[in-house]
């Protein structure tokens, strides 16, 4: 199985995501771009926010690659919609682990529940590190070790590390 990562810019070459166990390295600017509503002429969005009504109104636009929600907050009704579309929850994992360690904890605890909630509704979901520095990457065995933290099954962590392969070519 092949895995992916999504990375800021100028983060990962393609040798340094190879020893990491990766087949490539999805570039955020170039490969994705975050927004927080649809707008302009886009091939691949991930939508980023905390309003329901953008997620609910970008369901079926076809731009759109995959959803993440800031502060890992599940949004039951999204979750439900998201799956139903075939869309995409991205649990970006820096995000885990480059805050506060009171913030740490929470944001935690609401990525388990969010890929807890998001197993109840089938949806699929993305693991990658959003990276914005090299001392931010994380092997692919780490990763997978990240997804079993958070609550996925070998296999289910397995899919999420190989998702970004299906939803950005």
């Amino acid at each position: 199985m092949a895995y992916f990562d999504i990375v800021h810019g100028g983060v990962a070459d393609e040798p340094l995501m190879s020893r990491l166990g990766y087949s490539r390295a999805y570039t955020i600017g170039s490969d994705t771009v975050f927004m927080e509503k649809l707008s302009g002429n886009v091939s691949h969005a991930i939508l980023q926010g905390k309003n329901p009504g953008a997620f609910m109104r970008s369901l079926h636009a076809q731009a759109v690659s995959a959803f993440c929600f800031e502060d890992f907050e599940a949004m039951n009704k999204v979750l439900a919609a998201a799956s139903e579309a075939d869309k995409p929850i991205l649990i970006p994992i820096s995000w885990l682990f480059m805050s506060s360690p009171r913030l740490q904890v929470r944001a935690i605890s609401r990525a388990r529940r969010l890929v807890s909630v998001a197993s109840e509704y089938k949806a699929k979901t993305i693991l990658a590190t959003l990276a914005s520095k090299k001392s931010h990457l994380v092997s692919s065995v780490q990763m997978l070790n990240i997804g079993r933290f958070l609550g996925m099954r070998d296999e289910a962590a397995k899919r999420a590390m190989s998702a970004a392969g299906d939803v950005l070519d």
